[in-house]
């Protein structure tokens, strides 16, 4: 009976004093590496960092100076003009770039070479700027292209005109007879044409010269 005690299995793995079997412990899951979360931002630029955010565009005259341009050491220009589309405008090369709107406010190059225009308007004759530092009044009274050929062309038409009666009534000194056999005399007409051209002339010429002068703009810078 003892025998069968002690062979037992159960009886082996109940016995006072046995020491039981420590469990096997797992193998622990190998830590999967940690992803690092994905930069915020744009490219090009430090983690949740951006572009700098330029502030809505205004009127010229309106707007601060952009990031990354260092400022112009320069006279400060304030622009006085008639027209609100007109434009403080330098020269870069072979084209002219805007600068400013009424008021202006700003520094620019004292080296430059500058003008006012805009859109339709007619340009100024272009000028410098008068000292390298301090406070520059540019006041511009502006003309409209349209105006100002519009009254070249009827000058140009009015000063033709004038000449062909000019021509029609010294032509009339010294022709004679009728004229195609009618009762009225090469003399009478010519003078009649060349007077009446002359006045034509005259009208156009009056109407188109205040339109070219009045067309043209000017600046006075001080």
């Amino acid at each position: 009976m003892s025998f069968l005690l002690v062979s037992s299995p159960a009886a082996l793995a109940q016995a006072p004093g046995a020491a039981a079997a420590p469990p096997t412990a797992a193998p622990e899951a190998a830590a999967a590496p940690s992803a690092a979360p994905p930069p915020t931002g744009s490219p090009g630029y430090p983690p949740g960092g951006s572009p700098p955010s330029y502030p809505p565009s205004g009127p010229l005259g309106s707007q601060p100076p952009r990031p990354g341009f260092a400022p112009v050491a320069g006279p400060t220009v304030q622009l006085v003009t008639n027209h609100p589309r007109a434009r403080l405008q330098q020269q870069l090369q072979l084209r002219w770039t805007d600068v400013c709107a009424a008021p202006c406010g700003i520094p620019v190059n004292p080296a430059g070479t500058y003008r006012v225009a805009g859109g339709s308007l007619r340009p100024t004759n272009s000028f410098s700027m008068p000292r390298p530092a301090g406070t520059v009044l540019v006041d511009a009274n502006m003309g409209s292209n349209v105006k100002h050929w519009v009254g070249i062309g009827l000058t140009i038409g009015g000063g033709v005109g004038l000449l062909w009666g000019g021509a029609y009534l010294i032509a009339a000194q010294s022709v004679s007879g009728n004229v195609g056999g009618s009762d009225i005399s090469k003399k009478d007409y010519f003078t009649v044409w060349g007077i009446g051209t002359m006045v034509v002339g005259a009208i156009l010429a009056g109407v188109g010269i205040p339109l070219a002068i009045g067309g043209t703009s000017s600046a006075e810078v001080r």
